[in-house]
């Protein structure tokens, strides 16, 4: 299957299909109509996966709740461990 269509790519007639939908492609993406409809398309997506919420970076340039010591989640040095996994006694280090 895959020599066959490697076959076609590499033949006149494949070279032509190549060309048409080349040139097709770029017909459809400077159309103004067809701009709309991946715009909508675009919009709607983004409304069902919540991407009209900004970014966190975006809340955080925009003066919104950042992390660090000021945060009340913030643990001053970092993060600590807890459970069987953390090494405990030995200051988090594996023997």
């Amino acid at each position: 299957m895959l020599k066959k269509l490697t076959d076609l790519a590499n033949s006149e007639k494949g070279k032509e299909f190549a060309d048409k939908a080349t040139a097709k492609a770029k017909q459809l993406a400077s159309d103004p109509d067809t701009r709309d409809n991946i715009d909508a398309a675009r919009k709607k997506i983004s409304d069902r996966v919540g991407g009209d919420k900004p970014a966190e970076a975006d809340k955080t340039a925009a003066g919104g709740p950042t992390t660090g010591a000021s945060s009340p989640t913030a643990t001053p040095g970092g993060p600590t461990e807890t459970g069987a996994d953390s090494g405990a006694g030995d200051g988090g280090k594996a023997a």
